[in-house]
């Protein structure tokens, strides 16, 4: 099982740097070939799409936890229950987004053309955007799937072969123009390809052998999913308030060419981060196998120790990102957004770290079913958001929206950490002294170093960032693999990789 974890674990790791790889390349092609106007434009329907994933009543994460339940009770009977009826579901949930994405097509390109275009590519691309959402979900019932089996690995493997191809094809077709319809399109294709052949796998015998049966249709069935889901929904509209506004409310207040002055830092943050999630994301099902068969010890022995680890690379991103992202956004971008994008960056980064110092909140309360009470904190924190974005962007511009993500995270990190060490098992001392206080000794060494280099060198190309983060990240991680790891982990961890250096020379 622990092999399987460290497995999956590592292929959503490599997975997320291509991702990084083709986000660094791509975004400053995008925004210069789009201009800031379409650039906006494509954020703010981004922000739409993400409140039309609301429709699916948050059953993407129970599908997985009832595959990763089921499959360990082997139920054949209720996988093919949840195969059939979440399959149906979600394909109506598409055919009614493209109709609503058609709908706009005909009403929305008057409001859109407020860079005075007059052409017909908005309708084309809300039409494009709308047939995208209808491959899109019944897509995810069979990514779920094979998550709740708990083979990341495989649909890593087609992810990364379809968007390394699909870029690639972007890229050549950005050259000849077409920008805006362009880059739906090939989203688009790309969606389809990649589920397509997530489709095709799990007919395979050797996956599963799924297949849509209508006689499979069971209500009961969807009544769990939707049972467990619609806690996943609350916490999900709570989540899109928090992040999924911002561009709105600067598009709104701002106008929209002024949005990516706020995406950019936003989206080197999230994708950053994003790396953190990759990790966590294999626990989920993880945990939920645990939990069917009551070992609770063990998860909780896990929890420790895999958020003592986790934690340990989150500060590590945190430093770097102080450090090096706004010298990173001038190289990447140009020096006007990293001017513009100043303070937006810090108080976006200070905002995604403080939830991340509890990196398996998620994915523990989730796979045991006591998600329901992320979903009542996440509203407060929602509300409050927006609350103080619409308040601040009038005094700060978009200063104030980040300050406003910034503060709800500050005040309700301490209620969050309490649910979870609850559920755990553990006290919130216990977390802090198995967790966090073996973090200060190498987030302080690492912050010393960097303050010094930074002092002393001039970082401001891609080779003198490479250089300082690869330098300080290797102490950092010598800090901590020698004062914060115990003699006993630090043995099983090594003779773990001699083996595998065995291994390969065997081979």
């Amino acid at each position: 099982m622990l092999r399987v974890l460290l497995i999956n674990s590592t292929s959503n790791v490599i997975l997320l740097i291509i991702r990084l790889g083709v986000a660094f390349i791509m975004t400053p092609i995008i925004v210069k070939t789009l201009g800031n106007y379409d650039y906006g434009i494509l954020e703010i329907v981004g922000g739409i799409l993400g409140y039309m994933g609301i429709l699916e009543i948050g059953i993407q994460p129970a599908i997985g936890r009832y595959v990763a339940r089921y499959n360990a009770l082997a139920n054949d009977k209720k996988l093919n229950n949840i195969y059939s009826s979440s399959l149906l579901f979600m394909i109506a949930v598409g055919f009614f987004c493209l109709v609503i994405f058609c709908s706009l097509a005909l009403v929305a390109p008057e409001i859109m053309e407020g860079n005075g275009a007059d052409d017909v590519r908005y309708i084309l691309f809300f039409i494009v955007i709308g047939v995208q959402t209808l491959i899109t979900f019944p897509g995810l019932v069979f990514e779920c799937f094979h998550q709740g089996f708990q083979r990341y690995y495989l649909t890593n493997m087609v992810t990364v072969a379809v968007s390394l191809l699909g870029n690639f094809i972007l890229f050549l077709l950005l050259q000849r123009g077409g920008a805006l319809l362009t880059v739906v399109l090939m989203g688009a294709a790309m969606s389809f390809v990649r589920y397509t052949l997530y489709w095709l796998l799990l007919q395979h015998r050797k996956y599963g052998g799924f297949s849509l049966r209508i006689k499979d249709f069971s209500w009961d069935a969807l009544k769990e999913l939707f049972t467990f889901g619609f806690k996943i929904l609350l916490l999900g509209i709570a989540g899109r308030i928090s992040y999924g506004t911002d561009s709105f409310v600067i598009g709104g207040f701002l106008g929209a060419a002024m949005v990516a002055f706020y995406a950019i830092p936003a989206n080197l943050i999230r994708r950053a981060f994003n790396l953190i999630r990759a990790i966590t994301l294999s626990f989920m099902p993880f945990f939920s196998e645990l939990d069917a068969r009551n070992e609770s010890n063990v998860a909780e022995q896990m929890f420790l120790f895999a958020s003592r680890f986790v934690v340990c690379i989150v500060l590590l991103i945190s430093i770097e990102l102080f450090f090096l992202g706004i010298p990173f956004i001038t190289r990447w971008m140009s020096p006007k957004y990293a001017s513009e994008g100043y303070w937006v960056f810090f108080y976006l980064l200070i905002a995604s770290l403080f939830p991340m110092l509890n990196p398996f909140q998620g994915r523990f309360l989730t796979a045991i079913g006591r998600h329901g009470l992320l979903a009542k904190v996440a509203w407060p924190i929602a509300i409050l958001n927006l609350a103080l974005s619409l308040t601040f962007v009038n005094i700060f511009g978009k200063e104030g929206v980040a300050l406003g993500t910034m503060i709800p995270e500050l005040i309700f990190y301490p209620v969050v950490l309490h649910l979870t060490c609850k559920y755990v098992g553990i006290s919130i001392y216990k977390y802090f002294q198995k967790v966090l206080l073996p973090q200060v000794f190498p987030s302080l060494g690492l912050c010393l170093m960097s303050m010094i280099l930074s002092s002393k060198f001039l970082v401001d190309t891609y080779f003198d960032m490479f250089c300082f983060g690869l330098f300080t990240s290797f102490c950092y991680i010598m800090i901590f693999f020698f004062t914060s790891v115990s003699s006993g982990e630090r043995t099983f961890l090594l003779n773990n990789i001699k083996a595998r250096v065995s291994q390969g020379k065997v081979a």
